[in-house]
Order: structure tokens, then C-alpha cells, then sequence
């Protein structure tokens, strides 16, 4: 069976804020390799109805 990745919205904000974790940790570079990481395995990415109006509540389409 193929793997299949469901990504929650807060890793998706570390992504696309480059957030820093409490210690200073990069979130958002390591949010950067398991995207790298699913897209090299060419593995399922799930996306929800719930996720989209999650981002839609924290970023404009514009």
C-alpha cells in the first residue's frame, strides 16, 4: 500500500512563515524537507476541506 501523508495546518504555517520553535529550532526548514521528502518518494499528499479553510483563515488568496 502507497504511503499517504495528511500535513497539519500548523506544519503548513511553518512552511510558509519559516517559523522558529522555542528553542529556535527551524520549523519551517524542517517543514521544507518532509515536503522535499514526500515529493521525492512521490508519495500521496492529503488535502482537506478542513485544512483549506484552516489557511484560508490565516492567509489571503490575494
Amino acid at each position: 500500500m502507497a504511503e499517504k501523508y495528511y500535513i497539519d495546518t500548523s506544519i503548513w504555517m511553518d512552511l510558509l512563515e519559516d517559523r522558529k520553535g522555542y528553542n529556535n529550532e527551524p520549523l519551517g526548514d524542517f517543514a521544507l524537507k518532509l515536503f522535499s521528502l514526500i515529493k521525492a518518494k512521490k508519495t500521496t499528499l492529503i488535502i482537506s476541506d478542513l485544512l483549506i479553510r484552516e489557511l484560508e483563515g490565516y492567509y489571503s488568496l490575494e
